[in-house]
């Protein structure tokens, strides 16, 4: 149909970040999401990218992400290297990170980050395509990934 978007969230993941000061050049990043804590709101969906037509989830419970290199750019934008796994399928990604701000508060320091970036789905066996009885496709290849991190640190 690809005529309207379906969003959705992880809601389950971990994020461990280790850099050496707060410049963040050269942060090394592992996250781990849960692939069964997919939600798109729409049960009947949740459940299906769920099942083996995408994540299969009871055999690839998790989706993983390990980085290679994060590199500052500019101000404001690092680059982020890596390796994402989903399924049995590991790709290298490289996308940009835009830094938000850095910030004490409560004895913590606080600093944030926003990406938004591309993958195709088929490239990690998430082949799932019926057609339309027209012959359109139903999905889209391409999907959209925005990511909100969030990290914090005791002072």
């Amino acid at each position: 149909m690809l005529i309207s978007t379906a969003t959705g969230q992880f809601k389950s993941f971990s994020i461990k970040a280790s850099t050496e000061d707060d410049d963040f050049d050269g942060t090394h990043i592992n996250a781990i999401i849960a692939a069964d804590s997919v939600s798109t709101n729409e049960v009947y969906r949740d459940e299906h990218l769920k099942s083996e037509a995408f994540f299969a989830s009871k055999d690839y419970p998790n989706i993983l992400f390990t980085s290679t290199q994060f590199t500052r750019k500019d101000k404001d934008t690092f680059q982020l290297n890596g390796k994402l796994t989903i399924k049995d399928v590991t790709k290298e990604l490289t996308f940009p990170v835009q830094y938000i701000g850095l910030i004490a508060y409560n004895d913590h320091m606080r600093a944030a980050f926003e990406a938004n970036f591309t993958i195709s789905r088929k490239a990690f066996n998430l082949t799932y395509s019926p057609l339309m009885e027209t012959g359109g496709m139903v999905l889209a290849d391409e999907v959209s990934v925005r990511a909100h991190i969030s990290l914090v640190r005791q002072l």
